[in-house]
């Protein structure tokens, strides 16, 4: 029987021998918004009634294992009783490698079976569970907010060369579909640098600090009201 495929970074691994889990404070940014992306995919699959709900930490080591015939075999450890899953850090350098890990690994978690994908069961669970995920992407991609601009003269449609009458005398349902396909077709900008979600924090607390502002000086303001008008009575 030949040998059994391992995922590349996988095979760079050995698993240590103690697990140490990590507090998510120790993380840094970019990894601690992978590790929350990983909580939503398993949040939204468990909604759709396809994993069962369960734990997940980080890893700083992890235990020896059984799991000869799994792909990601140096990359987890499930702790049954505790119905908790560890991944090694490493792991939150890809958030497209850490997705996928935690989706195999679910899939293994609902049939019982961390060992074998080879099983039918798993790999027509796991095919499911991707399935399911790509359709949440779409549903995602189509919800993206876009400007009224985008809908009326759309990028993607110059790029695929649409004549440019094409759209001339077209109903509002037809430019609402132009617009779905721009948004689909739209490059996604990825995962936000540390500098960008600083930036994003900083604007946060400048908004909620001008509201505090603007909500003390309507108090002061209407305080004010009240008194001269009590005065004059």
């Amino acid at each position: 029987m030949g040998r059994t495929f391992v995922d590349i970074l996988d095979a760079q691994w050995e698993c240590e021998g103690e697990l140490i889990p990590l507090d998510p404070s120790v993380l840094n940014l970019r990894e601690f918004l992978v590790y929350q992306h990983g909580l939503f995919l398993m949040h939204t699959l468990h909604n759709l009634k396809l994993t069962p709900a369960i734990s997940l930490q980080i890893a700083a080591s992890l235990p020896k294992n059984k799991y000869f015939n799994n792909a990601f075999r140096n990359s987890f450890f499930y702790q049954e009783g505790e119905e908790t899953l560890f991944v090694r850090r490493q792991r939150l350098q890809s958030v497209g490698g850490f997705s996928l890990l935690l989706l195999h690994c679910l899939s293994h978690v609902k049939i019982k079976d961390m060992n074998s994908d080879s099983s039918p069961a798993f790999q027509r669970l796991f095919f499911k569970v991707l399935q399911a995920c790509l359709g949440e992407l779409f549903q995602t991609r189509l919800s993206m907010p876009t400007s009224g601009q985008e809908a009326s003269l759309c990028p993607w449609l110059q790029d695929q060369q649409v004549p440019s009458g094409a759209l001339k005398g077209t109903q509002m349902s037809d430019v609402c579909a132009a617009s779905l396909l721009c948004r689909i077709h739209k490059p996604s900008r990825g995962l936000m640098s540390e500098d960008e979600v600083e930036e994003l924090q900083r604007r946060h607390r400048e908004r909620s600090l001008l509201s505090h502002l603007e909500e003390l000086l309507r108090e002061r303001s209407s305080g004010s009201t009240n008194k001269g008008e009590d005065q004059i009575g």
